[in-house]
């Protein structure tokens, strides 16, 4: 039930971010028409328990039409895997860029009630002033400036901040307060970090990742429903060839696999275009 409840709740989420006008954009609008078909797989996969699938879904639907309503969805997905972390950060980037009016009823409470949540699994990093530069952790992207804290995963961490590298180790449900100078100076990494924001380009592993699980799951669904078609009326045989029973009825199964093996096909070569992009 709950997770019949969850799925319903995915596909309300996923009619909401797509309730805007279509763009005039035509590549736009392209890719909000894919990334719409992509939410709906997503609903469908999570009421299936494929919660691997539905990650890979909702995050290549983002990609393709940024969207931070359909972080709500990620989070939840995220959590039912138990992947802390990221179903922390989702809740937080949804409740920071969703405005109140645009929330369903009940994402509110619900999101601030998951965060109470998770923070008793994680590592809390409060910085003594708002981040005048950006602030590298371990190997991920930098944490933009302005920036007041950052949840991690309890353990050891390294901070590259500018002109200091500093290690701590923090455990879960613990609060660290990091101390932060107020510097204008370059980082002392040797790459560029102001970019704070991952680039479409930095997300292309995601999307490829998608365009080929779907383009090979579409033709293995064609495949299974051709051979259904093919043997449609057959008859099974208990004394081969003296007695057989009723002939196989698989034709509607057959015509299923081929309509949504060939949806998965068109969705895959629009991420091959969208990807070669």
């Amino acid at each position: 039930m709950k997770v019949r409840a969850l799925s319903l709740l995915l596909l309300c989420v996923g009619q909401v971010a797509w309730a805007e006008p279509p763009s005039s954009d035509p590549h736009k609008e392209r890719a909000r028409l894919v990334a719409r078909s992509l939410t709906q797989e997503a609903t469908l996969s999570f009421d299936r328990r494929d919660f691997a699938k539905t990650q890979m879904l909702l995050e290549a639907a983002y990609m393709l039409y940024t969207s931070e309503k359909i972080q709500y969805s990620l989070a939840r997905v995220y959590e039912a895997q138990g992947q802390k972390l990221l179903a922390m950060r989702s809740y937080q980037q949804f409740l920071r860029k969703v405005g109140l009016s645009e929330r369903l009823p009940g994402q509110t409470e619900d999101a601030t009630g998951a965060i109470a949540r998770l923070q008793k699994d994680l590592g809390h990093l409060v910085f003594s002033r708002a981040l005048s530069s950006p602030v590298r952790i371990d190997e991920e992207v930098p944490l933009p400036r302005g920036s007041l804290d950052a949840w991690v995963e309890p353990g050891t961490h390294r901070l590259v901040m500018s002109n200091d590298l500093e290690q701590l180790s923090i455990s879960a449900g613990e609060t660290k307060t990091v101390k932060v100078s107020d510097s204008s100076e370059a980082p002392i990494t040797s790459s560029d970090v102001t970019a704070a924001a991952p680039s479409r380009t930095a997300a292309r592993p995601g999307l490829r990742a998608a365009k080929w699980t779907l383009g090979v799951l579409g033709i293995g669904a064609l495949g299974i429903g051709g051979t259904l078609v093919g043997i449609d009326g057959l008859r099974r045989c208990s004394d081969f060839p003296g007695a057989c029973n009723d002939p196989l009825a698989t034709r509607w199964p057959g015509v299923g696999l081929l309509v949504g093996g060939g949806v998965m096909v068109g969705i895959s070569a629009v991420l091959f275009g969208v990807d070669s992009r």
